[in-house]
């Protein structure tokens, strides 16, 4: 099991971690600084930068992160 940004494994994410996560979801996106609260999906590599605009961040299909964790 791999620790993120508070000290948790990818397979129990924190509360924030779970709300951003499902915010970029349903928005298709998320701002960079709103990951500040959950530094762990960027460090399971669940939000990544936007290629075009790196001030958003978008979030990893749900299948894919599932088979990498």
């Amino acid at each position: 099991m791999t620790t993120g940004g508070h000290g948790h494994g990818v397979d129990e994410l924190c509360e924030a971690g779970l709300e951003l996560y499902a915010r970029a979801l349903r928005e298709g996106r998320v701002r960079g600084e709103a990951a500040e609260g959950a530094p762990c999906l960027i460090d399971f590599s669940l939000l990544q930068p936007e290629v075009e605009d790196l001030y958003w961040l978008e979030p990893v299909a749900p299948a894919v992160a599932l088979h990498s964790a």
